[in-house]
């Protein structure tokens, strides 16, 4: 945000920064690639009828220990 915002005030107009994966990943924590696919049917009034979203990605919780509170 900083960054943006820099950029923005010395360019005296709204930008949008877009890191690269590289610099996203020095940044902060690790976010593995995702892929997502939606299709849907529809009825003759535009409403839903079918449904199907297929995700395919790393777990963010692979290589990383989970330590969970006791059940109270």
């Amino acid at each position: 945000m900083i960054e943006a915002c820099e950029i923005a005030r010395s360019v005296k107009v709204p930008v949008k920064t877009v890191w690269t994966r590289e610099d996203d990943i020095r940044g902060g924590y690790y976010r593995p690639q995702w892929h997502s696919r939606i299709a849907a049917g529809l009825d003759a009034a535009g409403m839903p009828v079918a449904w199907k979203h297929t995700v395919v990605g790393q777990s963010i919780l692979n290589g990383v220990e989970v330590r969970l509170a006791p059940a109270a």
